[in-house]
């Protein structure tokens, strides 16, 4: 049994039918809102196989909620009707309406009253979306109460899509970063920049590809010291960085071992002691400062607090007999806010066998993204190096810093 409108549409197509329903009176306009209305279910249909991923029983799960399980009616300002199911948001509404309204949305109005997005609507409800076009930036909180998969596709593709493009920038500065290095050791770029020369290096570090070996130094969760260290073992020289002779210093016999477990060339009774600006660990190249007053302070050779102060600087290296076993590291760390991410950032450090100093976090102004602000007690560099290794890993960790002071 079928309707005479049905009827029309299977014998001779959509086009038709409305020729036939609406005759000379019809307007072009009108006839095109009704054609869009009622194309929106293959729309919806198009968009639940998007990406090719979908199994059978999920897309039989979507098709009814998203489709069949439409019994809420909505309206917008100028009266158009949009189904949605039960539990749906303005969020639904706005990417139903249309996809950049969805990604521009910054508040809705419900029968004139401003709502927020996680209100669920009702039928006869009149809907109006805020937007802020000129920077469309939804939220990952958004994911929490969107019901409609069509909103929640639409809401992941831009975040991939987002974070893809943050990626691509951080892994160019780390790229820049390793090339300047590169020309201030003045070895040939060329050379250095071949796969068959950085893949063990990169191996070496438990990284994967070129990719990974370049972010891995912007985000500084391995350093260029280390990276170099291994560029000289592979050369065949040694890895051992004399800073003395870039001051044409002369080298001294007598050494003292610190507390810090730092060895001073020359100097018998000054005291000695890790900056907490870059919190050196061993492993990182090092070079030492002559303060006034406290001493030498030991600082990582890419700290940006002594880069103006070569006057001041010495020859320092970590003394391999010290029996110092843990040094504070601070780190930051950047990621999509949601719900239980500063209990995974927590079991990760607990599975690495690490204490933690001090962390707070809070939420970006943006209120999509948080940082957390982490201290903690490593080993040595190597130990720093696998654990921000794994929390890169953790869900929406865009990037992990070893912060300076």
């Amino acid at each position: 049994i079928r309707t005479e409108e049905m009827d029309m549409i299977a014998e001779k197509g959509i086009a038709a039918h409305w020729r036939y329903k609406e005759g000379a009176a019809s307007s072009a306009k009108k006839n095109q809102q009704e054609i869009e209305e009622k194309l929106a279910l293959f729309r919806d249909l198009e968009v639940l196989t998007e990406g090719g991923n979908t199994s059978a029983q999920e897309y039989m799960e979507v098709l009814q909620r998203d489709i069949f399980e439409a019994n809420v009616y909505v309206m917008t300002p100028k009266g158009r009707v949009i189904d949605l199911p039960a539990g749906a948001t303005p969020i639904d509404f706005a990417y139903r309406i249309h996809t950049e309204v969805g990604h521009s949305t910054v508040g809705s109005l419900v029968n004139g009253t401003l709502v927020p997005l996680n209100t669920e609507l009702k039928t006869g409800d009149v809907v109006q979306i805020k937007t802020n076009k000129n920077n469309p930036e939804p939220s990952s909180d958004w994911l929490n109460f969107v019901k409609t998969n069509h909103a929640r596709n639409k809401i992941r593709a831009f975040l991939q899509k987002k974070e893809a493009e943050n990626r691509k920038d951080v892994i160019t500065k780390g790229e820049h970063m390793y090339k300047s290095e590169l020309k201030a050791r003045e070895l040939d770029e060329k050379e250095w920049m071949v796969k068959s020369k950085l893949e063990p290096i990169y191996q070496s570090f438990n990284l994967k590809s070129m990719d990974e070996f370049f972010y891995a130094i912007a985000v500084k969760s391995l350093t260029l010291s280390a990276v170099f260290e291994k560029i000289n073992a592979q050369r065949g020289h040694s890895s051992v960085f004399d800073i003395s002779s870039l001051f044409k210093q002369k080298p001294r016999t007598p050494r003292t071992v610190s507390k810090s477990g730092v060895i001073v060339q020359g100097i018998d009774t000054m005291m000695v002691s890790l900056a907490g600006c870059c919190s050196p660990v061993p492993g990182d190249e090092i070079i030492g400062y002559i303060s006034k007053g406290k001493g030498v302070k030991v600082h990582r050779i890419d700290c940006p607090n002594i880069i103006n102060e070569k006057a001041r600087l010495i020859s320092v290296q970590w003394d391999d007999q010290s029996t110092i076993t843990n040094y504070e590291v601070p780190l930051k760390i950047k990621a999509f806010d949601r719900q239980f991410l500063l209990t995974d950032v927590v079991t990760v450090t607990s599975q690495n066998k690490m204490t933690i100093v001090e962390v707070n976090a809070f939420m970006d102004e943006d209120k999509i993204h948080s940082t957390i602000n982490i201290r903690v007690l490593v080993k040595d560099a190597q130990h720093l190096r696998t654990y921000i290794s794994n929390l890169l890993k953790v869900d929406t960790v865009i990037s992990v810093e070893r912060d300076i002071l």
